[in-house]
């Protein structure tokens, strides 16, 4: 009996994460109205402050200040504001190089944390606006015009962007693509029901009043999220407002370290802000989506341990569930072998695709595993210095 239970219990978790949640949400859509998004001329748009926090960017920084200097956007109502946490390589020299009216930097002598960062970047903003972005992400042209158009509704406290994979390079390529693109489907329809329970830190924006500052080991943008949503403003997705970057893991060991951080950061920062889960505080939708999309996607490793586990016991006495079984451990047997068929001459693309996803799924789990752990034993994660290149 017990085996049953386990069984029911794993499988109705992973089918709300893959299935149940996404049809609610395909049912509500348009059922909480918000204000109509307006696009405001030039005269009225709010101004914009950009901010980005650095470390060790030398190959990026100065790419990334001109990129967010094209915006399309009022020359006199848009400003640059970069915060280098502690750089030990050239940041500092190249960003004093720069000359713009628009563009203002201040260099932190020490390495403190990207969330130091950005709370000091904060206090030098003066836009109604700041939009969120990495050194690393190229913005498109109308990306600040697409976010702002939101804040036309009072009830929009924060805008998240689209982030999309530029490069062509990484063994994992299109497997993270695809991940990429399901998430933010599930952003699309939780926007269009009301709120989405998260963003991207590659590119999103808030109304500067709403900023709260960002707590030590934790995930900036989820955080930044959260608090916006905890003073009773929705945050909204705007697919159109764009950001490329490169492939963001290049090997199986970056992957499943970032995931394991990133889970680690993110649980901390929903138990910071646990208010959010109660809907007397937020909407049901945004309550039980926060639940499903943020707390119990991080238990999704435990479920299919769980789902391998109780299968295999019952499948002893129920042989229909032998198929089942052999199913989940042919997907194990894809995920393994992933690495020898990418070293073969020649490949069957249906199968390097599904391996490849599989891969990529099994590494993620196991990064998340790790960092649930983490975050229940009382693991704090290591302070922030990301290796990019340019």
């Amino acid at each position: 009996m017990a085996a049953w239970i386990v069984f029911a219990i794993s499988l109705l978790g992973i089918g709300v994460l893959f299935g149940g949640y996404p049809f609610i949400l395909f049912l509500q859509r348009k059922q909480n109205g918000t204000g109509a998004v307006v696009e405001l001329p030039d005269a009225e748009l709010p101004s914009l402050s950009v901010l980005v926090a650095v470390r060790n960017g030398e190959g990026l920084i100065e790419k990334k200040v001109r990129n967010a200097l094209d915006l399309d956007y009022p020359e006199d109502r848009l400003e640059v504001v970069v915060v280098s946490d502690g750089s030990t390589d050239m940041t500092g020299e190249i960003l004093e190089r720069i000359d713009d009216k628009r563009f203002k930097f201040y260099l932190l002598q020490e390495h403190k944390g990207k969330q130091e960062a950005l709370n000091v970047g904060m206090s030098h903003c003066r836009g109604d606006v700041v939009l969120f972005t990495d050194a690393d992400a190229v913005l498109e042209r109308d990306a600040a015009r697409q976010l702002v158009k939101h804040f036309s509704d009072q009830n929009v406290g924060g805008v998240g962007g689209q982030r999309l994979i530029l490069d062509q390079h990484g063994k994992m390529k299109g497997a993270q693509k695809s991940y990429i693109k399901a998430d933010s489907q599930v952003k699309i329809l939780e926007s269009k029901s009301g709120s989405t329970t998260s963003n991207d830190g590659k590119i999103y924006a808030i109304r500067r009043e709403l900023f709260q500052g960002v707590a030590e080991a934790v995930t900036d943008d989820l955080y930044v999220c959260l608090t916006v949503l905890r003073q009773g403003k929705r945050f909204k997705f705007e697919p159109e407002a764009k950001a490329y970057i490169a492939t963001p893991s290049r090997s199986s060991g970056h992957e499943m370290s970032r995931r394991r951080r990133i889970v680690n950061r993110s649980l901390r920062g929903i138990w910071l802000n646990r208010e959010v889960l109660n809907p007397n505080r937020t909407s049901c939708q945004i309550a039980a989506g926060l639940f499903i999309n943020k707390v119990m996607r991080r238990m999704l490793p435990f479920f299919l341990l769980l789902l391998i586990a109780s299968t295999a016991i019952l499948a002893v006495d129920n042989p229909p569930l032998l198929l089942f079984l052999g199913l989940q451990v042919v997907f194990i047997v894809m995920a393994v072998t992933h690495p020898l068929l990418e070293r073969l001459p020649f490949k069957v693309s249906i199968i390097s695709k599904v391996a490849s996803l599989a891969f990529y799924f099994s590494l993620g789990n196991m990064g998340a595993f790790m960092g649930v752990i983490d975050f229940f034993s009382g693991q704090r994660p290591v302070r922030w210095d990301p290796k990019k290149t340019g």
